[in-house]
């Protein structure tokens, strides 16, 4: 009786141990695997559309940005960041998403929505509006902002990674925009002088906090668009988050050592 408390008492505690490390990794597993499935949804949605109302929707983004003459841009993660203009919210939304971004150096691949709320940016990137909407274009400059550190996700976690040069790339309707990475800045939320348009550029900021967890300042990663050849044209395959069955045939496994170098042991001591 005695030795099978004990085994139960091994057995919970390396459960309690192996929940532990785990857990990180499976609650970022489940949001990537529910943005993934945003992501696909948006995919097959603009897939069914036609390319009349693809084009139309198109260019009332670009009718959109030629509209955006003096900005007025604010910090993103303050409260008077809010969204209520109807015509904003409805350029470019395919159930509700803008698009998609993907960066695969840092692995991140993440669905793009209308503004700056808590509802946005806990779910994946969002847009700051009163910048140019992501399609691209002479003299257009969209800022698109995440959390780091976001508890349950990783987001932007990891876009302090990114150097010049590296690349990211946003999917909107039947569109692939290429951006290179040109400038890194990190300022304080009231400078915004670094995410205004520039004449004759098309740029694309990617906004979060820093430093990590402190969120005093803010961290700026321009990209440049460039034109790809043809042979480039398709993104770097990312590697797929450690799939759920993994995780817990890793749980299990160390259970398993546990239950049999217990055993052992007993086995030893009988000897």
């Amino acid at each position: 009786m005695r030795n099978k408390a004990m085994l139960l008492l091994i057995i919970v505690l390396i459960s309690a141990g192996a929940g532990c490390i785990l857990y990180p990794d499976m609650v970022y597993l489940l949001a990537s695997q529910k943005q993934g499935q945003v992501i696909e949804d948006y995919q097959v949605s603009t897939e069914e559309m036609n390319q009349q109302r693809m084009d139309e929707e198109y260019q009332k983004a670009i009718n959109y940005n030629e509209k955006l003459i003096n900005p007025i841009i604010g910090d993103p993660f303050s409260e008077d960041a809010q969204d209520n203009a109807m015509d904003y919210a409805e350029i470019l939304n395919v159930d509700g998403v803008m698009g998609t971004l993907e960066i695969p150096k840092i692995k991140v691949n993440l669905p793009i929505y209308h503004g700056t709320s808590e509802s946005a940016l806990s779910r994946g990137a969002g847009h700051l509006k009163n910048t140019a909407l992501p399609v691209g274009g002479t003299g257009t400059h969209a800022v698109l902002t995440g959390h780091r550190g976001y508890e349950g996700a990783r987001l932007f976690t990891d876009l302090d990674q990114l150097v010049i040069g590296d690349r990211f790339y946003l999917h909107v309707l039947d569109k692939t925009l290429t951006y290179e990475v040109d400038q890194i800045l990190v300022v304080t939320p009231e400078q915004t002088e670094a995410l205004k348009p520039v004449e004759k550029q098309d740029f694309v900021t990617l906004l979060t906090c820093t430093p990590y967890q402190i969120n005093s300042h803010r961290l700026l990663v321009r990209g440049k668009r460039i034109k790809e050849l043809p042979a480039e044209a398709e993104p770097e395959t990312m590697e797929e988050p450690t799939p759920v069955k993994e995780l817990l045939f890793s749980f299990v496994s160390l259970v398993g050592i546990a239950s049999g170098i217990w055993h052992l042991k007993r086995r030893k001591k009988r000897e």
